[in-house]
């Protein structure tokens, strides 16, 4: 779609030297002097977007960030705690007054017009040439009133404000691959939502909390949950804007690790697989049900972050072709697939927890409860038995805290855990087809510095090694386990896997000599 060799572009294209030029980057030169707006700031994603623009972009002019404020915690210690960390350390070397560039906006996406005063929406349509729109709820049990107001009506009122300016550039909606998940072939186009956004918002608007609560499942219909059907809602209101702004949609499948940026294998949030990685680490989570012969449609964060701002300049950068009429120049929204590359073999979930458990022992943790084992049951009976021989230590955990006085909250936090899984159970029980022309055009089109200096190409990742990274980076920055207790963690993971088979063979012991023991006596 806006590849530039694309046949009717690739002339225009050399012409414009704004955009075009043979050393240094594209990207970076078309950031310069740009002010940015950027939601979702605070999140994993939205993080690395900002992290990656200040490292790399360093001639931006501004950000502004929203930012909910939170009771007893002021709005610069929320910036002290966003850029501290490992994740920021790149960053600061190289552009050591990146708080320059920062301006933060005191907003909630829960509230009308994202909660903003008007003289921050007055700025905003005097000052921002790029809106990067990241900021949702990623939750899948979220009440669907609240999702409706964070993920449709923001969307609805930062297009509104948007179409006030006349410097506005480019609009880069954040979606997931898996909006239309009904569908199991999904391309890079738009589709008829399961309710027209209007009539949503009025719902949620009219009805109370019961009553929405008790319509929820009959309004999701096909859609497994609030997220991925909110989502699709908001991908209409893009579209029925298209001929109004210049407006991009990146689509990313299950968001996990970086390959290589800011830290290989980084990663600072539970979300997703990751999740239930770290409980299987820790020898909690050891079955799931699901088909192990599924497709892990898994992609890197740093390669999304850098897909989202080649994506951002590509739309501004087609918006401003001088051999595009000014009447259809908003007419085309492009949408861009990000997910597993079709180039490499498939990997499979199956495949995928084993690769997992085998690494397992080489990043063992001292945090360890069990020995880390975790598999998905096509079965559901086994799936059951499973869970309950899984539940067990659960229960003793909490006899003993009683025991003691303490709190037993071991069984509520499994329930809570397998009900985790559950939630998931869609997305690994089924196999989609993505459509991803849009996204390769756009990394070929890209000049050799940019290539490299904002890869989002997967067709070159080694996996085994990515796991490794990914794997070593749960240990550090989500378990809180250092690498200094790296030998030690091992020792305690072999122990637990000593302890784990010497189990098994007393339990089979025990269960023979009762064996032994009942037929001696009705025999």
């Amino acid at each position: 779609m806006l590849d530039g060799n694309d046949e009717g572009t690739s002339k225009v294209i050399h012409v414009n030297n704004e955009f075009e030029c043979e050393d240094g980057s594209n990207i970076v030169r078309y950031y310069n002097e740009k002010t940015i707006f950027l939601t979702g700031a605070t999140g994993f994603l939205g993080k690395l977007i900002l992290e990656k623009i200040l490292r790399t972009c360093k001639g931006v002019k501004r950000i502004y960030i929203l930012v909910r404020p939170k009771k007893g915690v002021n709005i610069n210690d929320r910036i002290d705690q966003l850029f501290a960390g490992p994740a920021m350390d790149r960053m600061k070397e190289v552009n050591p007054n990146f708080k320059d560039q920062v301006s933060v906006v005191p907003g909630d996406l829960l509230l009308p017009y994202l909660g903003m005063s008007e003289d921050r929406i007055q700025t905003f349509k005097d000052e921002v040439n790029i809106v990067i729109h990241c900021g949702a709820t990623v939750r899948f049990d979220q009440k669907l009133r609240e999702a409706a107001y964070i993920n449709v009506r923001s969307v609805r009122n930062l297009l509104d404000i948007s179409k006030e300016t006349d410097i506005l550039e480019s609009f880069l909606y954040i979606s997931t691959a898996y909006s239309h998940c009904p569908r199991l072939e999904i391309g890079e186009e738009f589709y008829d939502p399961p309710i027209k956004p209007d009539d949503l918002l009025k719902l949620v608007e009219m009805l109370d909390e019961k009553k929405l609560i008790e319509m929820t499942p009959i309004m999701l219909d096909e859609w497994p949950n609030t997220y991925s059907f909110t989502k699709a809602v908001a991908e209409n209101l893009i579209k029925q804007e298209s001929e109004n702004l210049p407006l991009a949609i990146v689509r990313p499948s299950i968001v996990t690790g970086a390959v290589k940026e800011p830290i290989p294998g980084w990663i600072d949030s539970i979300y997703g697989p990751t999740g239930l990685i770290v409980f299987a680490l820790l020898g909690i989570l050891r079955t799931g049900h699901g088909n192990p012969d599924t497709i892990s449609d898994l992609v890197p964060v740093d390669y999304v972050v850098n897909c989202i701002i080649a994506a951002a300049y590509q739309r501004a950068k087609f918006n401003r072709m001088p051999a595009i009429s000014s009447n259809h120049r908003n007419e085309i929204t492009p949408i861009f697939n990000y997910c597993y590359s079709p180039n490499l073999p498939s990997m499979t979930w199956g495949y995928y927890l084993t690769k997992v458990g085998a690494l397992a022992a080489t990043v063992g943790s001292t945090r360890c409860l069990w020995y880390p084992s975790a598999e998905l049951r096509r079965c559901i009976y086994l799936y059951k038995i499973e869970k309950f021989f899984n539940m067990i230590p659960a229960y003793v955990a909490d006899l003993v805290f009683k025991i003691m006085g303490r709190e037993q909250i071991a069984v509520e936090l499994m329930e809570r855990l397998f009900k985790t899984t559950n939630v998931l159970n869609y997305f690994v029980r089924r196999n989609w087809t993505f459509k991803t022309d849009n996204t390769q055009k756009l990394f070929k089109s890209l000049s050799c510095t940019d290539k490299n200096l904002f890869d989002f190409n997967m067709d070159a990742i080694d996996f085994e090694s990515y796991t490794m990274d990914y794997l070593y980076a749960i240990r550090i920055y989500v378990m809180k386990d250092p690498l200094e207790t790296l030998e030690a963690g091992k020792r305690h993971v072999l122990k637990l896997h000593i302890i784990y088979y010497i189990s098994w063979i007393a339990l089979f012991a025990i269960l023979y000599m009762l064996y032994h023991f009942l037929s001696t006596i009705f025999m």
